[in-house]
């Protein structure tokens, strides 16, 4: 038999929503093909749902996405599920773009087949994802400004992607330890960050920034993984650490592998260092006064170097006052730079 569990608020309306402040409302449940909703706007309210067995649904909305958009401002909400086969679903509306107010949710999922959706509107959202199992989904989408979001899959075949669009000032994470991994950052504004961490064979990873000061950081090692950075605007910053070292760092290299590197715009930089074999690196800058060279104070890069045997550079720049700084280590390398 599935249960369903609707936990509301005071003064709750036939429509299944809450209205108030600083409620608190949490479902546990143990079995099999349970479904769990918790449903809260105002402010300051809590929800939480823990479910643990197989084939369960859990839905936490905090504010209204329908008619008349209520928000529900300084909410912390968060799922947790143990099992096979559950959905989790977080939606948080703030009161309105750029405000002082920060809602938090979470959602952690261990088990196989595991789907995780949220859902913020406006700024000042904090959200984290922890997926341990096999084929897990995770998607995440961001309006306006001031977000933060980090998604950490460990298991094989995991997917996830995160959208935060229509402001600046976010920062996205994605971490996938395992194989077949599929990770996706996209950013629109200005003064976002990305990170993307993969460990793991056959991997794909895409990252696209569209604004100004921009800056995606890219940690990969394993084999036969493929990774493609796109940014498109001004004094943008990108960096590529395929040696297994720095945070995370597992101490392994980067081989069989190709890495992208697109930046179209002005006064933008990228540095980074691979150590491995076989690898194929494609930098591509279209604009004035871009570069291939780093600092002290980008992660201690110093322009682009590859160690290994077999590897293969290319740089194309295209317009005036660029410069690239490129060091190839080792045998049967190739580089090639080219200047418009």
């Amino acid at each position: 038999m599935k249960k369903s569990i609707l936990i509301l608020g005071a003064l709750a309306f036939s429509a299944g929503v809450s209205f108030g402040q600083g409620n608190t409302a949490s479902s546990s449940s143990t079995g099999n093909g349970n479904s769990s909703s918790v449903l809260q706007t105002g402010q300051n309210n809590t929800g939480s749902t823990t479910q643990e067995g197989n084939n369960n649904e859990a839905l936490l909305q905090q504010g209204n996405f329908g008619g008349g958009n209520v928000q529900s401002n300084n909410a912390e909400g968060s799922i947790s599920q143990t099992g096979n086969s559950n959905d989790a679903t977080v939606k948080q509306r703030q009161g309105f773009a750029g405000g002082t107010a920060v809602s938090v949710h979470s959602v952690e999922q261990i088990g196989n087949n595991n789907d995780a959706f949220i859902e913020t509107f406006n700024g000042g959202n904090l959200g984290s994802v922890f997926q341990n199992g096999n084929g897990n989904t995770s998607f995440s989408q961001q309006s306006a400004s001031g977000h933060d979001v980090d998604i950490d899959q460990i298991g094989n075949g995991n997917t996830a992607r995160t959208f935060q669009l229509g402001g600046g000032d976010n920062s996205a994470a994605i971490r996938q330890d395992g194989n077949n991994n599929f990770g996706e950052i996209r950013q629109s504004g200005m003064n976002n960050r990305g990170s993307h961490w993969i460990a793991g064979s056959g991997n794909t990873g895409y990252s696209e920034q569209d604004g100004m000061s921009n800056v995606q950081r890219t940690e990969i090692t394993g084999n036969g993984n493929d990774f493609t950075v796109d940014q498109f605007g001004d004094d943008n910053f990108s960096y590529v650490n395929a040696r297994g070292t720095g945070p995370g760092a597992n101490d392994l290299s980067l081989n069989n592998s190709e890495i992208d590197i697109l930046q179209n715009g002005d006064d933008n930089k990228i540095s980074g260092s691979i150590g491995g074999n076989n690898n194929e690196l494609t930098i591509t800058q279209d604009g004035s006064g871009n570069l291939i060279l780093g600092s002290g104070g980008n992660w201690d890069a110093l322009g682009f170097t590859i160690s290994g045997n077999g590897n293969v550079g290319t740089v194309m720049q295209m317009s005036n006052n660029n410069s690239a700084t490129f060091s190839m280590v080792g045998n049967g390398n190739t580089t090639t730079i080219t200047q418009n």
